[in-house]
């Protein structure tokens, strides 16, 4: 019996191991996005936590050292959440990249496999093509014997 070959079962491979970089990639990127929103998400409590400070130190006496320590933090603290949303943003970006270049190189991988498939087909078409020939040869000489 006959073995089937897939002639771009390299090709094949090396598009498995495309789609699973490319899958560790999408999970990467997923990590960093989640880590600069949790970052953003800490920073924003900091920032409300400053404020009741704030408010806080506002109501009965008043410490301006406090007030102005308490309003330079929350100063600091809105230029680190813009600085986080502008990392954000590009974590998002770069997120979409990776789920780009994954669903390219499972498209690659899925139209290969689909290659492969119909090889597989054409194979088993032409074993059995092979062996109606073999068949009808074998009955042709068996008729051919008993005639005699």
């Amino acid at each position: 019996m006959a073995k089937f070959v897939y002639e771009m079962q390299n090709i094949l491979d090396l598009k498995e191991q495309m789609q699973v970089q490319a899958e560790q990639a999408f999970g990467a990127a997923v990590k960093v996005v989640s880590e600069k929103e949790e970052d953003l998400l800490n920073l924003r409590k900091k920032k409300l936590d400053y404020e009741a400070k704030y408010r806080k130190a506002s109501n009965g006496t008043v410490n301006i050292r406090d007030l102005n320590d308490y309003n330079n933090a929350i100063t600091n603290i809105n230029s680190l959440i813009k600085a986080k949303l502008v990392e954000l943003d590009v974590a998002n970006k770069n997120l979409e990249l990776a789920r780009e270049k994954l669903d390219n190189a499972m498209k690659e991988k899925k139209t290969y496999e689909n290659l492969k498939e119909s090889a597989f087909e054409e194979f088993k078409a032409l074993l059995a093509k092979e062996e109606s020939k073999e068949i009808d040869e074998l009955v042709s000489y068996t008729y051919s014997t008993k005639s005699k």
